[in-house]
């Protein structure tokens, strides 16, 4: 359970809405995407994304981390599923 007004879902809880992540693309963005994926160094990349989720858990500034992900070719969804992973998700709060 979040923190009272805290507006984020615990990160272990089930979400109530589809997650950006779990859209595929389709066409040509899917192939330029698999494509990226098999030639980008997969090593970079999760070395990458466990310095941003580092990063995330301890209180340094993020920005070069995100900077450090996109120069390995991490995608954006990849970034917020780890993200999503730290902080969870922002779950409006609607006052009646």
């Amino acid at each position: 359970m979040p923190a009272h007004g805290s507006g984020l879902q615990d990160p272990r809880a089930p979400s109530r809405c589809p997650r950006a992540h779990s859209v595929r693309p389709h066409g040509s963005s899917g192939r330029r995407l698999a494509a990226l994926r098999a030639r980008r160094d997969k090593a970079a990349v999760e070395r990458a994304l466990g310095s941003l989720e580092r990063a995330a858990r301890g209180s340094e500034n993020l920005v070069p981390r995100i900077l450090e992900c996109v120069k390995s070719n991490v995608t954006v969804g990849e970034i917020c599923h780890r993200l999503r992973a730290v902080f969870g998700e922002h779950e409006e709060s609607i006052t009646v």
